[in-house]
């Protein structure tokens, strides 16, 4: 799986995906959720997601996480996906309130 830190991108290859394409936002709670393929334009090359509110767990291979299986992630950790992964992602709280989970659509500019 491709993960790209966007510290390690400079600011001048990374751009939103398209000005008319939104941010997106996903609830999570104790059914495992997943963004769709309409939440990110087809073009979208990658997804920069933030946990916003309370920890959740994750799974990256379109399995449902569970209390004990998937990675934990603290609020307001940050990542960056190819959009393809992000669609494979599935979340569910991992503490007693729900979650929001904030997603970008970007590109990454060629060197």
């Amino acid at each position: 799986m491709e993960v790209i830190k966007l510290q390690n991108v400079s600011s001048e290859m990374v751009r939103p995906n398209t000005t008319n394409e939104l941010d997106a936002t996903l609830s999570v709670s104790t059914t495992a959720v997943a963004f769709s393929s309409n939440d990110f334009a087809a073009s979208c090359k990658y997804v920069r997601l933030q946990v916003q509110t309370n920890a959740v767990r994750i799974t990256y291979d379109g399995s449902a996480p569970t209390s004990t299986n998937g990675e934990y992630i603290e609020p307001t950790q940050m990542t960056t996906v190819p959009r393809a992964v992000a669609l494979q992602m599935r979340f569910i709280r991992a503490g007693a309130a729900d979650a929001t989970i904030w997603a970008q659509p970007y590109n990454v500019l060629a060197q």
